[in-house]
């Protein structure tokens, strides 16, 4: 059985309360609760993990192609905005 734990990410600000903050992930895992609450966002996250798990197994991406992606995505998010004028 896998397990996640996210925390200040998008609208997931405390995460989940119970279970040290652990979610036990099965073959159906179901997330129910308020709109904005980052049901959709958790979705995603574990997709994406899992899609670089298959990825880095099937050596179509590497270690090293994460950590670049990385430092592009935190770079992105650091970068000041620009201000769009219409």
């Amino acid at each position: 059985m896998s397990k996640i734990r996210v925390k200040n990410f998008g609208p997931i600000k405390e995460g989940y309360l119970e279970n040290d903050g652990w979610i036990d992930l099965k073959k159906v895992t179901i997330f129910i609760g308020n709109q904005g609450s980052g049901k959709s966002t958790l979705a995603k996250v574990i997709s994406t993990l899992l899609w670089m798990e298959k990825a880095l197994n099937r050596k179509e991406i590497t270690v090293q192609t994460i950590h670049d992606f990385q430092l592009h995505f935190s770079y992105q998010n650091t970068h000041p905005s620009k201000t769009f004028k219409n």
